[in-house]
């Protein structure tokens, strides 16, 4: 088995589960309908998997790129503890089942990235990878999910910074590190 299949496996679970709500028309007519299907095998055959690692998040933020990160746990899950928005990205809050309804909420020409994240990362891959079969190309999710996100650290972000503003990549340290 190569390497990253049976995360592929695990991740394309979700997605069958959604399949009937995408196909090249928008909406498909129900789980039989054979377009959908094809479509999305076909699509999801084409797909690279739109993975973010959390040294290449720090340094977009960093960096000043406008992102929009979304949680797609439950509404059970997320009562307890959700991002919240500030001045270095927006959040949002959106299920994994209510995806191919609500990204629309999300408007693309407004984020250089939208980053979507779960607990551990393969719901975030579904939601990334249904978003790319929807036409969105600026999407992204965390293999590793939240628990790789919690590897970041103030310490991290300075790091960075300092790199970046070594490198004449950015001017100043943003505003919302200091």
């Amino acid at each position: 088995m190569a390497s990253g299949s049976l995360f592929q496996v695990l991740v394309m679970i979700p997605i069958w589960s959604l399949f009937m709500l995408i196909s090249p028309g928008g909406i498909a007519q129900g789980a039989d309908d054979a377009a959908a299907k094809a479509y999305i095998i076909e699509k999801s055959a084409q797909l690279k998997w739109p993975c973010m690692r959390p040294e290449q998040f720090v340094e977009l933020l960093v960096s000043g790129k406008k992102i929009a990160f979304i949680d797609v746990r439950s509404e059970l899950e997320t009562a307890v503890w959700y991002p919240k928005s500030d001045k270095a990205m927006d959040t949002f809050v959106i299920p994994l089942q209510e995806i191919p309804a609500r990204i629309g909420e999300i408007d693309p020409e407004r984020y250089d990235y939208v980053v979507l994240t779960c607990p551990t990362g393969p719901r975030a891959a579904a939601a990334a990878v249904l978003a790319r079969l929807m036409g969105y190309d600026n999407v992204y999710f965390f293999r590793g999910g939240n628990r790789a996100l919690g590897s970041i650290t103030g310490t991290k972000f300075r790091k960075v910074a300092n790199k970046l503003l070594k490198e004449g990549k950015i001017k100043q340290i943003p505003e919302w590190m200091e």
